[in-house]
C-alpha cells in the first residue's frame, strides 16, 4: 500500500494528536514541515518545531510501512543532519505502521573489536501495539484515522472511528481523515464493508483522492513517454543495426533514461553497437 500521501495529509491536518501519538500532547507547535536536508537527495518525513517550559525543539517523524534493514541508519543521518541544522535538540521517532515478524530496536550501534564505543537512540511507536479502544476514548480525530493499524480493532471499532470523525473534526477536515480511516482499512475488510461505513461521495471529496489521480494520471504519463521513446530507439537501432543482437534489444526495452534513449535514437546511425551498449549504461 502506498502510504506516504495518506501520511503525510494526516501529519499536516492532526499535528497534535500525532504528537500525542508519540509524547508530546503538551507541547506548544511552532511550525510545521517537511525537510530538505542540505547535500543529499532526501526529504525527511515531517518536522514539528516545539516548545515546552521555554526551550524550543524539534520532533521528526518517519513514518515506515516496511521493514528496513537500513532504518537506524538513516534515522543517524536525519537526526544529526537535522540537529546540526536546527542548531536544537531533535528527537526523531519512527512510526512503524504495518506488524512485522521483528522490528529492530531503535537504535544505531558503533562497534569497534566487538565492542560498543557509541550508540544513537530513536524512538519508535508501533502501530500494532496501539490500543484501538484507548485510541477512540481519547477523542482524537487523527488518531482515530489509524485505528485500522492498532491492536484489538474491529469492523465496530472502525465505525466509531468514523463517527468519531464526523463529529470532532473539523469540516475541511472530516474527508481526508476518513479517506485515511478507509485506505488502512482495506488490509482488514472488503471494499463493501468500508463504504457502508464511509460513503464513495466522502472519499472522492478528499485531497488525498484527488492527489492520487493527478499522481497516478503524472506517472502514466511518464510511462507512456518512456515507452514511445524505448520503441522509437528500437526502431532507429534495427533500421541502421539489423544485426545487433538480442543484447541490445533487451537493453534498450529495460533502460528506464530518457536522455540515453534519445541520444542512441538520434545517433544510431554513427554509432557502433558497442557504443550504444555503453551509452544505455550495458558496456
Amino acid at each position: 500500500m502506498e502510504t506516504d500521501i495518506r501520511c503525510k495529509v494526516l501529519a499536516r491536518l492532526r499535528p497534535n494528536d500525532l504528537l500525542t501519538l508519540v509524547g508530546d500532547p503538551h507541547a506548544y507547535i511552532v511550525s510545521t514541515d517537511t525537510v530538505e536536508l542540505p547535500d543529499m537527495r532526501r526529504t525527511v518525513d515531517f518536522v514539528y518545531e516545539l516548545e515546552s517550559a521555554g526551550e524550543v525543539y524539534y520532533r521528526h517523524l518517519e513514518f515506515q510501512a516496511e521493514p528496513d534493514p537500513e532504518m537506524n541508519e538513516r534515522c543517524l543521518i536525519y537526526n544529526t543532519r537535522l540537529i546540526a541544522q536546527y542548531k536544537s535538540p531533535v528527537i526523531t521517532t519512527i512510526i512503524y505502521l504495518f506488524r512485522h515478524r521483528q522490528v529492530d530496536e531503535p537504535v544505531y550501534r558503533v562497534l569497534l573489536h566487538g565492542k560498543e564505543i557509541n550508540r544513537w537512540r530513536f524512538e519508535s511507536v508501533r502501530m500494532w501495539e496501539v490500543e484501538a479502544r484507548e485510541a477512540i476514548e481519547g477523542g482524537l480525530p487523527g488518531l482515530a484515522a489509524l485505528v485500522p493499524l492498532m491492536k484489538g480493532v474491529t469492523l465496530k471499532r472502525v465505525e466509531e472511528a468514523a463517527r468519531q470523525i464526523e463529529e470532532r473534526a473539523p469540516a475541511a477536515q472530516k474527508s481526508d481523515l476518513l479517506a485515511i480511516l478507509h485506505a488502512f482499512g482495506e488490509n482488514k475488510y472488503t471494499l463493501k464493508q468500508l463504504e457502508r461505513i464511509i460513503g464513495r461521495d466522502r472519499l472522492m471529496e478528499s485531497t488525498i483522492y484527488r492527489e492520487g489521480l493527478a499522481e497516478g494520471l503524472a506517472e502514466g504519463l511518464a510511462k507512456g513517454q518512456l515507452m514511445t521513446t524505448q520503441e522509437l530507439c528500437l526502431e532507429a537501432v534495427r533500421k541502421w543495426h539489423p544485426r545487433a543482437g538480442q543484447r541490445v534489444w533487451t537493453a534498450i526495452e529495460n533502460c528506464t533514461d530518457l536522455e540515453a534513449l534519445k541520444d542512441v535514437n538520434l545517433n544510431a546511425s554513427e554509432w557502433s553497437t558497442r557504443e550504444i551498449l555503453r551509452r544505455l549504461g550495458r558496456a
